[in-house]
Parts: structure tokens; sequence; C-alpha cells
């Protein structure tokens, strides 16, 4: 409580206390009125395998905020504002725009992989897809970790992150759980949530 009460900031991490009631509620209630897709969906084949990149974005989304919490106080309120807002803007848009993918395609549950992917499908409803918030956290953290005065010298790093973020982005299309259309505006919207951030909300 003491470190809570000298380091105020990190009651941000309150937000998850709205967001996942909100996602989840979305996921039974809402009903799909626009299907995504575009024509280079259907050319990108399902891959089992990209279910592991996938699924490392459990690990880098708490591991990111809890590292930039303790270390880098500047990268942290810089990652809250974008991931948080494109959280926030993409639980609007499910709202009022419902959105989903008919894009799944049946196959065999023979090993750890398929399995996996087969977990993902029956907790993961095809629903609430654009903006793609596992792409728009991904690109947030990304670009948390390039400009952190924290790992400024750690070119290593920096080149994980990004090719982290590109391989669970890239994930989602071959997985089948989001059409290029959501994973452009994923990113698109964190490119745009970094550039107020950094020309209005920082300045002041």
């Amino acid at each position: 409580m003491k470190w809570i009460k000298e380091h105020r900031y990190c009651l941000w991490l309150l937000y998850f206390v709205f967001y996942f009631p909100a996602f989840f509620m979305l996921e039974r209630v809402v009903d799909p009125k626009f299907i995504i897709e575009c024509s280079f969906d259907r050319m990108i084949p399902f891959c089992k395998h990209f279910i592991y990149p996938y699924y490392f974005w459990y690990i880098t989304m708490p591991g990111s905020l809890v590292l930039f919490m303790l270390k880098d106080k500047e990268a942290f309120l810089r990652l809250c504002f974008i991931m948080f807002t494109g959280m926030t803007v993409s639980l609007g848009i499910y709202f009022v725009l419902p959105n989903g993918l008919d894009l799944r395609v049946p196959f065999e549950v023979n090993d750890l992989s398929s399995w996996l992917c087969a977990m993902l499908e029956s907790i993961d409803t095809p629903t609430n897809v654009c903006p793609s918030i596992h792409v728009s956290s991904s690109v947030a953290i990304d670009m948390a970790v390039q400009r952190s005065a924290l790992l400024k010298d750690k070119k290593l790093v920096r080149l994980a992150s990004f090719v982290i973020m590109l391989a669970v982005s890239v994930s989602t299309a071959f997985v089948k759980q989001h059409s290029l259309i959501d994973i452009a505006a994923g990113a698109a919207l964190s490119v745009v949530l970094m550039l107020i951030y950094d020309f209005w909300i920082h300045k002041k």
C-alpha cells in the first residue's frame, strides 16, 4: 500500500475492472450486423502453428504493463493511454457497429497446436473483431518499447519487441481470428493514439 501511494499512476491498471466485464458482455449480447472480409482473407491458409504467437500476447500484454509500471513511468503512461483508449474505442465500435467474421474453417484436432486452436475457438466467438484489440495493443506495446528510456540502449530487446508484434499481428490472420481489415484498423488506431499522446497530451 505504501508503494501504491507513492506511485499512484499504477492505479491505471484498474481499467481492467471495466474492460473485462464490458468485453465479455459484448461477446454475449452482440449480434454481428457487419461481416468483415476482404478478397485477400481467403488466400491466407489456416495454419495451426500460428496459435503460439497468438497466445504469446497473453504474456506480453500484462508483462509489458508490469515492467514499465515498475521501471519506466513515462513508458507506462504512454502505453496505458494508447492501449486502454484503443480498447475503449474498440468496444464502442463493437457496440455501435456490431461486426464479426465468417472465415473459420474446419480442421482435425490431432495435436497440441490444433487442440489450442480448438480451445480458442470455443471460448472466443468470431464477433467483435474490427478493429483488432489483439493487434492494436501489440502495436501499442512495441511503440512503448521503442520509445522507452529504459530500453533505448537495448537493441536486441527492441528488435525482439518488433518481431513479436509482427508475429502476433500476422498470427491473427493465420488462425482465422481476424481479417486483414481488422489488423489494419487495429494498427492504425494505435498509431493515431500515439500521435495524439505525443503531440498533445504529453506536452501538456
